[in-house]
Parts: C-alpha cells; sequence; structure tokens
C-alpha cells in the first residue's frame, strides 16, 4: 500500500542524500583512470591508459561516453564524472524492486511489501553508495545492465513475444558494450537455464538466438566504433582472456 510505497521513496531519497554528501569526495587511485581518459576524450586528445601501456583499449567505451555526456552537459568537473554511478544506483534499486516483485510469492500488495523492504535495505547499504561514487565500471554501470539483462530475459521465457525478444537482445548488447566477462558469463548462464528449463523447442532456440543477436550487434557496433576512433578492435577480448585465465589459475 501507500506505506510501502513511502518505504521506497525513503530509500531513494536516502541513497541520493547520501551520494550527493559525498560527490565531492576526494578522487582515489581507482578514480584516475576513467577520470583522466575521459577528460582527454572531452579534449579531443589521444587516449592514452592512465594504468597500461598504450592506448585506452582494454576495456570498451560505454562508460566513457556517458560520463563524457555529462561533462558535456555539466562541464569537466570530478563531481560531474560521479552523475553516471549516481543515475546507475538509482536505476539499479528500480530494478530490484521489480525482480525481487516478480520473485515473491502471493498477491500483488505482499510481492511489493517485499520489493520495498528488500530495496531499502540495498539503497542503505554503505558499499553500495560508496560504490555508486567510484569511476569504475563494474560498481557503476555494469550493475544496473545485468539486472536489465536478467530481467528481460525473465520475461522473455514468460511471453515469447517479438518485444521482449528485441528488448533483451539490446540488454546483452549493452551489457557487452559495458564490459564483456560478466555478461559473457551472464550470458551462458541464462542460456543453460533456457536449455534445462521445461520450454518448447521453439523457446529454446529463440532464446539462444536472442542472446548471441545481442552479443553479434555489440560487435557490429564496437566495430564501427574502433574504426572511427582508430582503436584497435580485439584489445578487449584479449584483456577478458586474460582476466578470466587469471581467475582459473588463482582460484585453482
Amino acid at each position: 500500500g501507500a506505506k510501502m510505497r513511502l518505504l521506497w521513496v525513503f530509500g531513494l531519497l536516502f541513497y541520493l542524500a547520501s551520494c550527493f554528501v559525498r560527490i565531492h569526495q576526494s578522487v582515489t587511485m581507482d578514480d584516475l583512470h576513467w577520470l583522466v581518459a575521459t577528460k582527454q576524450f572531452y579534449r579531443g586528445e589521444v587516449l592514452r591508459s592512465f594504468f597500461f601501456p598504450g592506448l585506452m583499449a582494454y576495456s570498451t567505451h560505454l562508460y566513457l561516453l556517458l560520463v563524457h555526456l555529462t561533462f558535456i552537459l555539466f562541464g569537466p568537473h570530478e563531481w560531474v564524472s560521479r552523475l553516471v554511478g549516481v543515475f546507475s544506483g538509482v536505476v539499479t534499486l528500480f530494478l530490484v524492486l521489480q525482480l525481487i516483485r516478480f520473485f515473491a510469492q502471493g498477491d500483488k500488495d505482499r510481492a511489493f511489501r517485499w520489493g520495498a523492504f528488500v530495496t531499502l535495505l540495498y539503497a542503505t547499504t554503505p558499499a553500495f553508495i560508496q560504490g555508486a561514487l567510484i569511476l569504475c565500471v563494474e560498481p557503476t554501470i555494469l550493475i544496473p545492465l545485468v539486472l536489465f539483462l536478467f530481467w528481460a530475459f525473465i520475461q522473455f521465457q514468460r511471453q515469447t513475444r517479438f518485444k521482449w525478444a528485441l528488448v533483451t537482445g539490446v540488454a546483452a548488447a549493452l551489457a557487452f558494450s559495458a564490459r564483456i566477462t560478466t555478461p559473457l558469463l551472464m550470458s551462458f548462464l541464462l542460456g543453460g537455464y533456457a536449455l534445462l528449463r521445461k520450454s518448447s523447442f521453439r523457446t529454446k532456440a529463440y532464446s539462444m538466438m536472442t542472446l548471441f543477436g545481442g552479443f553479434l550487434a555489440f560487435l557490429f557496433l564496437w566495430y564501427l566504433y574502433c574504426e572511427i576512433m582508430k582503436l584497435p578492435f580485439s584489445m578487449p577480448f584479449a584483456y577478458a582472456l586474460q582476466a578470466l585465465h587469471s581467475r582459473t589459475q588463482s582460484t585453482g
């Protein structure tokens, strides 16, 4: 009811207030990589990595472009660069609410109560608030994009319609545009779920084609971007393979 909606709004306002109180915090080493790169991009300079030798191409550039957009709108200030993370947190809270409402059993009011309560816990978590202010892909745009992919895929499993296939494909393309490793693992998990669950062959085939289509759309867009920006197309994939190999070695 109305009380639960107020609870969700309170969580959102608490999160926003906590972020804006800290938005002028000092720049740390974790922030410098993307901050320096975005300022280079804003000035029209060649993108040079702050930590790694050579061009700034070990990662895809969706996060860089979004921070660049905030620079265009509000100026190239350090606090402005954190607005992308703050807005990503808002989207994350909305998606958490929707996912909990979907998985909660019972009537709509009970589902919303659970959603509002979980969202409040998430919104008041110090790590979530601080993560939104770090100039990095993983704690900012990657979280809502992966949640969006998960949510869209669930909707597609419920109702195999072209609309949800398109939304899932777009969500996959956006997630890959933020980071390759996590969306790749998520795609394998979602694809495995689609193959193992009780559904028609048509639904299984469409699920796999939708995820693969999103990946192909990302490849096409990344190729065009690299051609325009004169960046090496393969570098993010080489870095992703190296990262996965390193994680495998460390856990083995």
